[in-house]
């Protein structure tokens, strides 16, 4: 598609790149750029979580909670057919319940996990996202009505700022270094 832009000279044909150019400068981009890197560092992307620093301690109930939420979250990305979000949320739901079970196992009743910093910076981050899409284009799962999706959307938002409250209390500025 082709936009034109009026002159005094009369029609000047532009592209949507020459169009975005008058919004976005160098400068912006990189402002962007690096807004973008500074928010991802803390998730460590490509770090194995499994063998990460388990700096957070979590008390169980916050867990469980947080699982649930993630789990929710994913059924709410399922429904609007976000070919990535679910799988994306399963596989936080799997690190998480591991990194329990692990610790259960090692004692007969456990009252706080330890878990690492990025884990819980991308499930944060996720919820968010996901409060986002429910509030924006009122995506519910099946089971809820759509007038729910507000209130779906403020639970989100609360579990992703209990989460994002733990790193902030417990965790370290930029997060660990990944042991390597």
């Amino acid at each position: 598609m082709r936009l034109v832009r009026r002159s005094r000279v009369g029609c000047v044909p532009t592209s949507p790149e020459q169009s975005a150019r008058v919004y976005f400068s160098e400068e912006a981009i990189r402002d962007l750029a690096r807004d973008a890197a500074v928010e991802l560092a803390a998730e460590q992307p490509g770090a194995d979580l499994f063998t990460a620093p388990r700096n957070i301690p979590v008390i169980t109930a916050t867990l469980g909670r947080s699982v649930t939420a993630l789990a929710e979250a994913a059924r709410v990305r399922l429904t609007s057919a976000d070919p990535a979000g679910p799988d994306k949320a399963l596989q936080q739901i799997s690190l998480l319940a591991s990194l329990l079970s692990l610790n259960s196992a090692d004692q007969q009743e456990v009252t706080v996990v330890a878990l690492p910093q990025a884990a819980l910076t991308r499930a944060a981050r996720f919820l968010e996202a996901t409060a986002q899409l429910a509030r924006t284009s009122h995506l519910v799962t099946p089971d809820l009505p759509v007038s729910s999706a507000p209130e779906l959307a403020d639970a989100f938002e609360r579990d992703a700022k209990i989460l994002r409250d733990l790193v902030t209390e417990q965790g370290q500025p930029g997060g660990p270094l990944t042991p390597g």
